[in-house]
């Protein structure tokens, strides 16, 4: 390679990462925020229904498992998750829908 190309190489490499990064920095930081409040969303449709029905969550879940078919030990285990971890399992995401 000729000795002008790679001292051009050497320059314009870090330059391009200084650009590319705050990019791909940018984007990831929207799209967190982007799953994070739909996660919020979701979790507060669940608390304002247990509020208007005038229940608490640990019966919205065990309301719409029923209405799934879902067994309550598998209930016990989801709402354990929700618990922990604040994942709403899709059977209780649907029954909280049907009210909106």
């Amino acid at each position: 390679m000729h000795p002008i190309l790679a001292d051009l190489n050497n320059i314009l490499s870090p330059i391009a990462v200084l650009f590319i990064l705050p990019f791909l920095a940018t984007r990831l930081t929207r799209y967190l925020n982007e799953k994070f409040d739909k996660v919020y969303e979701e979790e507060e449709k669940l608390c304002r229904l247990a509020r208007r029905i005038e229940k608490s969550v640990y019966a919205v879940f065990h309301l719409s498992g029923e209405k799934w078919n879902i067994i309550p030990r598998k209930i016990e285990y989801d709402f354990k998750e929700y618990i922990l971890s604040g994942c709403i399992p899709f059977y209780v995401r649907e029954y909280v829908r049907s009210y909106a």
